[in-house]
C-alpha cells in the first residue's frame, strides 16, 4: 500500500513539533538561537553514540543526560541571585524526592493507580517537576533544573541503593534513551507546564483585578521565612518523604502479588470463572481466550471483574498487522506503515526472519518460580532470565539474530518501566522486527498448566496495553501470532489481556509483554513453553508468509 503524502506530512510535524518546543525551551533559557539549535542537535546526535560508563553501576548517554545536565548547571551558575540558585537547587532535590516516593507508593505496573494519579512513569518527573518549581518561584529556570535534576538524582539514589542490595546490582543508565529519554522530557516538560500556568494564573488574575476595578486587590502580604530555613526544612521535607516511602512502599503494593487474597478475578455474565491473575483488572480491559471469545470487562467489585461476552472473533491470519521493523524514537511508531502486498493486507517485513534481529529484555527482574527458584522473587537475574535465555538460544537455533538484554532494573517499583525504556531504546537502536519484555503471572498453578504437543508446560498470555498510540497496531500483531499458534500448538497461548497501561509499547507495531506461567508454575515448564514460542516465531516470520 503506497504511503498517503498526508501521513507522512503529519509524522514530520509531529516529530518536528517535539524538536521544536525544546528549541523554544532552549531558547528560554537565554541560550543564544544558534547555542540552543546546536545543543539540541547533540541531544538527538546523542541517542547514536555509546554511553559512557562513569562507574561499574552507573552509565551515561551525552544527548540524553550530559548536555541536558551540563545546560542545567549552567542555569544555576548563572543565575542573578542567590535565592533563585536555591530555588533551582532545592527544587530539584524535591522532585528527585517526589519521584520516588510516587515509584514507592503507586503500583508497580502503569494503569493501576487512583485514575487522576495514573500518569505514565515516563511523564511523572516533568510534571512533579513543573508544579515544584512554579511552587518555588515561578520561574522557567528552576523547572528546568528541577526536571533534569530531579530525574538525575532519582536515577542516582536508585543506583546506590541497589549496591547495598544482596545479589547483583545492575548498572543504571542515565539519559540512555537520548533526546527522548525521561531527562529532556522531564525538563523540557517541566518548562512547558511552568509557563502555561504561569501565564494562566496571570491572566486570571489581571481578569479578577480589572474586574473588581481596582489592581491590586485583596493582595495578601505573605510573611517570609527567616533566613536559612528554607533548605532546612526542604532537606528535612525531602528525608521525611523518603524514609516514609521505603517503609510504606513495600507494605502498600510491593509484596502481595504472590497471595491467593491479592488475585484478581474475571467472570462472565453467568458467573463463570475466566482468569485468575495478579495483574489488576480495570473496566474496559478486554481478554480473549484461548478459543477467541472476546470479553469486555463491564464492573469491576473489590477484586471479582465481571466481564460481556462481545462475541467470537475470526481467527487473525499472519499479514494483517503493519509490517516494518520496530524503528527508534518515542514518535517513530507513526512510520510502521506496511508495504503493498497485493490484497490490501500487510506482512512480515521483507526478508523475514533476516530482516532484524529480535530484541528480548525483562522489566520486573527479579521474577521466579517458586517451585523450581524456592521463592517468587530474586533480586537481580530472578527465574524469569532463565527462561528468556531459552527462548533466546532456540531463537538462535532457528536462525534468528536474538539480542538477549539481561539489564537490571530493579527494584520492582512504579519506575521500573522507566529505567527498562532506556534498554528499549539501546535495542531500537539495532533495528529489531519485534520487542518481546518476558515476565510471569501471579496465579494459581492450575491457572496456566496445560498439556501442549504432548508434554506438560505453562500457557502464555500476551499483553498488550491500550493506553499507547500503538495499540491497536500491536493488539493485531497478537491476534496473528496466537493463530500461528494455534495452528502449530494449540493450547500454548492462553489469550490476550488488552489492559489499562503503555508498557513502552508505543515504541513500535511489534512490542509485546509475555506471561510465561506465573509465579506457583516451575521454571522448566515456563521454559519448555518458550521453547514452542520461539517455533511459533519462526513460522510468522519465515519467507512468503505474507
Amino acid at each position: 500500500m503506497a504511503v498517503p503524502l498526508g501521513f507522512l506530512i503529519l509524522t514530520g510535524v509531529v516529530l518536528l513539533a517535539f524538536l521544536g518546543v525544546t528549541h523554544r525551551v532552549l531558547d528560554r533559557m537565554k541560550l543564544r538561537p544558534g547555542t540552543a539549535l546546536f545543543l539540541l542537535g547533540i541531544m538527538v546526535a546523542g541517542f547514536f553514540m555509546p554511553e559512557a560508563r562513569v562507574t561499574r553501576g552507573i552509565s551515561v548517554d551525552l544527548g540524553g543526560a550530559l548536555v541536558p545536565l551540563g545546560i542545567a548547571i549552567y542555569l544555576v551558575g548563572s543565575a542573578d541571585q542567590a535565592a533563585e540558585r536555591l530555588r533551582a537547587t532545592l527544587a530539584a532535590f524535591a522532585t528527585a524526592a517526589i519521584v520516588l516516593v510516587a515509584d514507592q507508593l503507586l503500583p508497580a505496573e502503569p494503569g493501576e493507580a487512583i485514575p487522576v494519579l495514573d500518569l505514565d512513569p515516563l511523564w511523572t518527573p516533568g510534571i512533579v517537576a513543573g508544579v515544584v518549581a512554579y511552587l518555588a518561584g515561578r520561574s522557567r529556570r528552576a523547572a528546568f533544573v528541577a526536571g533534569v535534576g530531579g530525574v538525575v538524582l532519582a536515577d542516582l539514589f536508585v543506583a546506590v541503593t541497589n549496591a547495598f542490595r544482596p545479589g547483583p546490582s545492575g548498572a543504571v543508565a542515565i539519559g540512555g534513551a537520548g533526546a527522548l529519554d525521561s531527562v529532556v522530557i522531564a525538563g523540557v516538560l517541566a518548562v512547558a507546564l511552568a509557563e502555561v500556568v504561569g501565564e494562566t494564573r496571570e491572566a486570571w488574575t489581571r481578569l479578577r483585578r480589572h474586574r473588581a476595578g481596582r489592581a491590586g486587590a485583596g493582595r495578601r502580604r505573605i510573611r517570609q521565612l527567616p533566613a536559612g530555613a528554607a533548605p532546612l526544612l526542604g532537606l528535612a521535607a525531602v528525608t521525611v518523604l523518603l524514609a516514609a516511602a521505603a517503609w510504606a512502599g513495600p507494605r502498600v503494593w510491593g509484596t502481595h502479588e504472590h497471595l491467593p487474597a491479592a488475585y484478581y478475578r474475571l467472570v462472565d455474565e453467568s458467573g463463570t470463572v475466566l482468569l485468575e491473575t495478579g495483574r489488576r483488572i480495570y473496566v474496559g480491559d478486554e481478554w480473549i481466550d484461548a478459543d477467541n471469545v472476546h470479553y469486555r470487562v463491564r464492573q469491576v467489585r473489590r477484586r471479582v471483574a465481571t466481564a460481556q461476552t462481545l462475541g467470537v472473533l475470526e481467527a487473525s491470519p499472519a499479514g494483517a498487522s503493519v509490517g516494518l521493523t520496530v524503528r527508534p524514537g518515542l514518535f517513530e511508531w507513526l512510520l510502521g506503515v506496511g508495504r503493498d502486498t497485493g490484497d490490501g493486507t500487510t506482512g512480515p517485513p521483507p526478508g523475514g526472519k533476516r530482516a532484524g534481529p529480535v530484541g528480548i529484555y525483562h522489566t520486573h527482574n527479579a521474577e521466579s518460580y517458586i517451585p523450581t527458584d524456592g521463592t517468587y522473587s530474586i533480586n537481580g537475574r530472578g527465574g524469569i532470565h532463565e527462561v528468556g535465555w531459552v527462548l533466546a538460544r532456540r531463537l538462535e537455533e532457528l536462525d534468528f539474530q536474538v539480542i538477549f538484554s539481561e539489564a537490571l532494573h530493579l527494584p520492582h517499583d512504579r519506575g521500573a518501566y522507566r529505567r527498562s525504556r532506556r534498554t528499549v531504546a539501546k535495542l531500537l537502536r539495532e533495528r529489531p522486527i519485534v520487542l518481546l519484555d518476558v515476565h510471569r503471572d501471579a496465579a494459581p498453578p492450575e491457572f496456566y498448566a496445560e498439556r501442549v504437543a504432548g508434554q506438560w508446560m505453562t500457557q502464555i498470555r500476551l499483553v498488550v496495553g491500550r493506553q499507547n498510540p500503538a495499540g491497536k497496531t500491536n493488539l493485531q500483531f497478537a491476534r496473528e501470532l496466537k493463530a500461528v499458534a494455534d495452528e502449530m500448538y494449540p493450547g500454548l497461548i492462553k489469550g490476550i489481556w488488552y489492559g489499562r497501561g503503555n508498557y513502552n509499547q508505543d515504541v513500535g507495531p511489534r512490542a509485546l509483554l509475555l506471561e510465561v506461567g506465573a509465579h506457583t508454575n516451575t521454571r522448566e515448564s515456563a521454559q519448555r513453553a518458550a521453547g514452542l514460542f520461539a517455533e511459533v516465531l519462526d513460522r510468522y516470520f519465515e519467507p512468503g508468509q505474507d
